[in-house]
């Protein structure tokens, strides 16, 4: 009996670690492989019903997409909470003269025009950019992330996070990466209290941003797709790798259940000797 209770915990304890943990899903993911328009093109090798809704794109042979001036391309889609989101690209860009020009990728509200860059979409949500190109050379290579959508006057002072410059060749590939955790991440805070970090090449690059309470119910309702966005010259960036995945929160229920299933199984294990 003592050796059927315990393998009774122990299999019940793994079940649950394993369901929490194989929780996620990759709900898009796009290597920009083949040749021709973005437009109306479902993202491979994930298999979606969305496909991308796209201007002036053109993906090259080896697996990468480059992208025509002030052009957003998005892929729609819903969040919901309780999540951990990670959006993430691979970019590199040609340095674009003494234009003050961008080049990023985020989730995005509503997308009124596919030939214009994100910040003419009167942005709302989360995104990021690379400075590609501007009047002072010695801004090229900021790098700027956007909790909230707009500059970083249209963001409180908080909320808006700017660089100096960061990188002094675009040339180089880098993968860029916005996670978005839309479970509560305060708790001592009445509400559920959002939060959004950005990763280069798998390091986090300034601090976590916490969005309040009516900010964070806001978000669920205003991000209506994932995409990129650019206003820098024709074809100078190129994106790879396109990735966006998802991975349910256990509820904190579901932590005190496994913290008693291991304490069960050490007692009887105990007996047992």
């Amino acid at each position: 009996m003592k050796q059927s209770l315990s393998s009774t915990s122990l299999l019940i304890a793994a079940g649950l670690f394993t369901a929490a943990s194989a929780s996620g899903a990759t709900i898009f993911e796009d290597n920009f492989t083949g040749d021709g328009d973005l437009d109306a093109r479902s993202p491979t090798p994930t298999a979606s019903s969305e496909t991308w809704n796209a201007s002036s794109f053109r993906s090259t042979s080896g697996g990468a997409l480059s992208i025509a001036a002030n052009s957003t391309s998005y892929l729609l889609t819903t969040l919901a909470g309780g999540n951990i989101y990670e959006l993430s690209v691979d970019m590199s860009s040609a340095t674009t003269g003494t234009t003050s020009l961008f080049a990023g990728f985020g989730f995005f509200n509503t997308i009124s025009t596919l030939t214009s860059p994100f910040t003419s979409n009167s942005p709302v949500t989360p995104w990021m950019f690379i400075r590609t190109g501007n009047t002072t050379a010695a801004s090229i290579g900021d790098m700027s992330l956007r909790p909230l959508g707009g500059s970083s006057s249209g963001d409180t002072a908080e909320q808006a996070i700017d660089s100096s410059v960061i990188f002094t060749d675009l040339s180089i590939t880098r993968n860029y990466k916005l996670l978005l955790n839309t479970s509560d991440t305060d708790a001592g805070t009445t509400g559920d209290q959002f939060s959004l970090g950005l990763f280069v090449d798998g390091v986090q690059w300034g601090r976590t941003v916490t969005y309040s309470a009516s900010q964070s119910g806001e978000l669920l309702t205003d991000i209506k797709s994932v995409g990129i966005t650019t206003s820098t010259l024709n074809f100078a960036t190129i994106y790879e790798n396109f990735k966006f995945t998802s991975v349910a929160v256990p509820e904190p229920s579901s932590y005190a259940l496994l913290a008693g299933l291991a304490i069960l199984t050490t007692a009887v294990t105990r007996r047992r000797r």
